[in-house]
């Protein structure tokens, strides 16, 4: 979901014009999306006609086993975006989340301008209605309303994740992971001796935080090896190491919070600060996602059942 969200979409649109070749089928690698439940449906009325040749009508389903067969992994992402997007607003609903004017207007017009931008770079003096005409074969206005819903969406995302994440009890925290015991011993002994965590993490880390000084997305309580750790540890001390999946963990506890829930106009300002200082990461979104599939079960399987696939 959800950063980046204005050039998610904006890659989105541009992107459409160049799905013209056909496309291996990755279907049996796809993990995308919530997972399958077996749900009846019954195929017997009348699908809805997609295209007419001669007298000759096509349906509905036989548009979309063409495409599942075609590129399963892309018809799979088509239909979690859907997804999350009424995921999206039922959380809405519950929150009451109301944007601002001013930012939903703003963020609009910059997704808006970014569009046309990238399509002078594209192609040079054609301008973004004649694009969408020939390129996509859309109609320009249809497809700027629906780049705005879509920027909107992205902004109640935005706020929703977070408003839920500030909601948990967490923790903040830096972690140092090395490939192997030694590495991880060596850290924590030059760490006693004084040499601060965050440069050894820099200097040592194989994750992918080291950049930030081993500072890690904030951490949820839960049943994961930090989920645990983070809120078990002393504060300000290093905990480790841990060994997961063959490699070693030293983790430090900078901070932990208690949760904060309420209605939008109970936590509006402290959403909005924080998204001032943090955008949502995809550990945070992640862990939303899970939790929001929990209370909004989620069956996709009607998709495959048109597709001809029966049996998932």
């Amino acid at each position: 979901m959800i950063t980046r969200p204005q050039n998610s979409w904006v890659a989105l649109c541009l992107g459409l014009a160049a799905c013209q070749a056909p496309q291996a089928n990755p279907r049996a690698s796809a993990q995308v999306g919530p997972a399958l439940k077996p749900t009846p449906i019954v195929l017997e009325a009348e699908m809805p006609t997609v295209a007419t040749v001669g007298e000759v009508e096509v349906g509905v389903d036989e548009f979309i086993q063409e495409c599942m067969h075609e590129d399963s992994a892309l018809m799979r992402q088509a239909l979690e975006r859907l997804v999350l997007a009424h995921i999206v607003r039922l959380e809405t609903e519950r929150l009451g989340v109301v944007l601002g004017e001013e930012l939903l207007a703003t963020s609009q017009a910059a997704a808006l301008a970014q569009v046309a931008e990238q399509v002078e770079e594209s192609a040079p003096g054609m301008g973004l209605d004649e694009w969408i005409s020939t390129r996509l074969g859309l109609d320009p206005a249809e497809f700027k309303g629906r780049l705005r819903e879509r920027v909107e969406r992205e902004l109640l995302a935005q706020r929703v994740v977070r408003a839920w994440f500030l909601s948990r009890e967490r923790a903040d925290v830096r972690i140092l992971l090395t490939e192997d015991l030694e590495s991880a011993e060596a850290a924590l002994a030059r760490h006693a001796k004084g040499e601060e965590f965050s440069a050894l993490a820099r200097e040592l880390s194989v994750d992918r935080s080291a950049e930030d000084g081993g500072r890690a997305p904030a951490v949820i309580r839960g049943d994961t090896l930090l989920g645990t750790v983070a809120f078990e540890a002393a504060l300000g001390e290093v905990a480790g190491p841990f060994e997961e999946q063959g490699r070693f963990l030293l983790v430090r506890v900078d901070a932990r919070y208690e949760g904060s829930s309420g209605i939008w106009s109970e936590v509006r300002e402290e959403v909005e600060l924080s998204l001032e200082e943090r955008g949502v990461e995809d550990a945070e979104f992640w862990q939303w996602k899970e939790s929001m599939e929990a209370v909004h079960p989620v069956d996709i399987t009607p998709l495959f059942r048109l597709a001809g696939e029966p049996d998932l």
